[in-house]
C-alpha cells in the first residue's frame, strides 16, 4: 500500500521455518511497475423495450475495452455478462417482469488496469 505510482519495484519471496528457524533461499524477483489508476464509467443511459436491455456511458482515456456486469441486486454477486470495445452493450438476456443492475469497468489491455466498477444503474424490464 506505500507504492509510488510511476516507480518499479522489486519483489522477492522467502520461507520461513520457524521450529528449525531458517529462512529458504530468495525466489528470483518479479517487478512491477505502478500505474495510475484507470477511470471508472459512468452509465449515461439505460433502457428496456420490454425485452432487452440498452446501456450507454463515456469513452474512458487509456480503455481498450469495457467490462459489462449485472446482478439482481444493488450489492449482489455480480455476472460479467460480455466485454465490448464500443461504448453501448444491449443485453438480450433479461427477464421481462425481473429488475437487474448493471456496472460497467473500464480496462486497459496495454498495462493489464482494471477501473473500478461504475455507480450502479437499475432497471425493470
Amino acid at each position: 500500500t506505500t507504492a509510488t505510482e510511476g516507480k518499479t519495484y522489486y519483489y522477492f519471496v522467502a520461507a520461513y521455518d520457524s521450529v528449525n528457524k531458517k529462512l529458504s533461499a530468495y525466489s528470483a524477483a518479479k517487478s512491477i511497475k505502478v500505474e495510475a489508476a484507470i477511470a471508472a464509467p459512468v452509465i449515461s443511459t439505460i433502457s428496456t423495450n420490454g425485452s432487452s436491455v440498452t446501456l450507454a456511458w463515456n469513452k474512458i482515456t487509456g480503455a481498450t475495452s469495457y467490462r459489462i456486469y449485472r446482478a439482481e441486486s444493488a450489492t449482489g454477486a455480480k455476472a460479467l455478462l460480455k466485454a465490448v470495445s464500443t461504448t453501448t452493450y444491449t443485453d438480450t438476456t433479461a427477464t421481462e417482469g425481473k429488475t437487474y443492475y448493471y456496472f460497467v469497468a473500464a480496462y486497459d489491455s496495454t498495462t493489464g488496469r482494471l477501473s473500478a466498477f461504475s455507480t450502479v444503474k437499475n432497471i425493470t424490464v
